[in-house]
């Protein structure tokens, strides 16, 4: 506004200023001015109120300007200012897509490839470990249906690439991880006490599946189904007695895989590729002095 009214004050006093030359060419003339006509004088006051006016105003709207140095400073203010608040505003966008990944990887859980299964209710699982199935338990090594428990797993899972996902707690005492498998879009643990081999097994924090698990149990209880159908009645423990030794011609796999009585193969754990069978008091393949060598 102030740029436009100097430019209308410019041109004003340039045409005042043409005005008094043309009436004082005229004048030298001897050329008469015609009656009514503006004195020079009158315009010539006219110019002088123009150019007054006209310093007056100018300075009044130089003081709301700012310099340009002024200008640049403060543009690049606004331009740090505005690119910081992007940068904020994408780790902003950075972070809560982290956490909506990292929610996602805990709802949907993870893959791996079972590489073996150790029992009816623990598998090994490549890059994870050794795992325990959650809030199910099957029968234990030497309990019957046992072979039938891991049989069911094995077949379920074997070699198979599985979804698995935490809970709360994710390790017990042993070591071992505390998962949820999940096979063709269901839930193994849950699987297992459907088929009849497993009871549930509910240790705080992790009882996400408890009540299902346990409703699922009493459903083959019922029916029965698995272990209930005729594996429910435990062999009684027979007394320990002190193996003989064994003979140069016995086969290494009597006595193996936790039977009683047997004789006690000989060579390492390795070597004879059993686990879980009784040995005599100080023998170096019984870890944990419990009478049992090789466990798994």
């Amino acid at each position: 506004m102030g740029e436009a009214v100097s430019t209308v004050m410019f041109f004003a006093l340039l045409a005042g200023l043409g005005y008094i030359v043309w009436r004082v060419v005229r004048r030298r003339r001897g050329k008469d001015e015609p009656e009514g006509h503006p004195r020079v004088g009158v315009v010539t006051a006219a110019c002088l109120a123009f150019v007054v006016i006209g310093t007056i105003t100018d300075p009044a709207q130089e003081t709301t300007r700012e310099p340009t140095g002024q200008q640049r400073d403060r543009r690049a203010a606004e331009e740090r200012e505005r690119q910081e608040d992007g940068q904020a505003a994408r780790q902003r966008a950075d972070r809560e897509s982290a956490e909506a990944e990292r929610r996602r990887r805990v709802e949907q859980g993870e893959t791996g490839l079972v590489t073996r299964v150790v029992d009816g209710d623990t598998v090994e699982i490549e890059g994870v470990g050794r795992v325990r199935l959650i809030g199910v338990d099957t029968p234990e090594r030497g309990e019957e249906c046992f072979d039938e428990a891991t049989a069911y797993l094995r077949g379920r899972v074997g070699g198979q690439t599985v979804r698995y996902r935490y809970q709360s707690e994710r390790e017990d005492r042993y070591d071992r991880q505390l998962l949820d498998l999940f096979r063709g879009g269901e839930l193994v643990n849950l699987d297992i006490a459907q088929a009849g081999w497993g009871e549930e097994l509910t240790i705080q924090p992790n009882d996400r599946y408890a009540i299902r698990i346990a409703a699922t149990e009493q459903d083959a209880r019922a029916v029965p189904r698995g272990r209930w159908a005729g594996c429910f009645d435990e062999p009684e423990p027979e007394p320990r007695r002190e193996p003989s030794p064994p003979a140069d011609d016995e086969d290494d796999d009597s006595g193996g895989g936790g039977g009683s009585g047997g004789g006690v193969p000989s060579g390492t754990c390795s070597e004879i590729g059993i686990t879980d069978f009784p040995v005599p008091p100080g023998d170096s393949r019984d870890r944990d002095g419990d009478g049992i060598a090789c466990e798994s």
